[in-house]
């Protein structure tokens, strides 16, 4: 097997065509960090304490990003209420009323969100039908995709019989890879943050955490999120006007 050109070019490289003493002594010094390079080699002149190097980004990284875009609200295939991500938070603190983890149900197209309290995980259940039903009366519009993680709440046995009484397909995110899950992974961090600084702002105990979650979801579904084409100034030509709320889409 033959090396890439770059590479054979850089190994055939030599001691006169560095430009610069780092580049030089950084791969003779095995690609180490900056620190101990330096204790290595103190009469090295010009050393950066950052720097770009190709081999150490492609050889040290753990994990690529996902590249691409998440597609606009308009571009979803999806309607109100059809495709439902969900994700569940905890354990934390118990609440006031005993309540120790939250499944956080975020629809794909009008991001409205559910945020149901569970005492226990099992109580995941009850939740999903309560929010198969409210979605429908919302919406008008059976739920047909259920996207989660590989919990085993989600892939139990008593959850593929929801499943199929329900008529939904289930889509589950790859294993160890929370980045193909990623609108439940940021709503959840994002309405945790606002909750903890409702608690903190309040000066509230953490046991109230509920509470202060029902206010953050509620706010976040009823506030003016939703651009409205048929205000004078929403087209591209001028600043858009935002008139309805998530709960108005779904």
């Amino acid at each position: 097997m033959l090396a890439p050109a770059d590479v054979t070019a850089n190994l055939s490289k030599t001691y006169h065509e560095y430009k610069t003493d780092y580049e030089l002594w950084h791969p003779r010094l095995a690609h180490v960090n900056p620190r101990m390079a330096k204790l290595a080699m103190p009469s090295v002149k010009d050393w950066p304490s950052k720097s770009q190097c190709d081999g150490c980004t492609m050889g040290k990284i753990h994990k690529f990003g996902h590249h691409g875009s998440r597609p606009s609200v308009t571009e979803t295939p999806w309607l109100p209420g059809e495709y439902f991500t969900c994700d569940l938070f905890g354990p934390v603190v118990p609440s006031c009323g005993g309540s120790r983890y939250v499944a956080f149900y975020i629809d794909i197209r009008s991001k409205f969100v559910y945020a149901k309290a569970l005492r226990s995980k099992s109580d995941n259940y009850q939740a999903f039908i309560d929010v198969i039903v409210d979605a429908r009366a919302r919406s008008g519009r059976p739920m047909r995709f259920f996207k989660s993680d590989g919990d085993g709440i989600f892939t139990g046995s008593e959850a593929l019989e929801l499943y199929r009484e329900h008529s939904i397909r289930h889509v589950m995110s790859a294993p160890g890879d929370s980045s193909s899950n990623d609108v439940a992974e940021r709503t959840i961090r994002t309405f945790v943050e606002l909750m903890r600084t409702n608690l903190l702002h309040a000066n509230a105990p953490p046991t109230y955490w509920v509470e202060a979650l029902g206010l953050v979801e509620f706010v976040w579904n009823h506030i003016d999120v939703i651009p409205n084409a048929h205000v004078k100034g929403s087209s591209c030509h001028g600043p858009p006007r935002w008139k309805g709320t998530r709960e108005g889409m779904t």
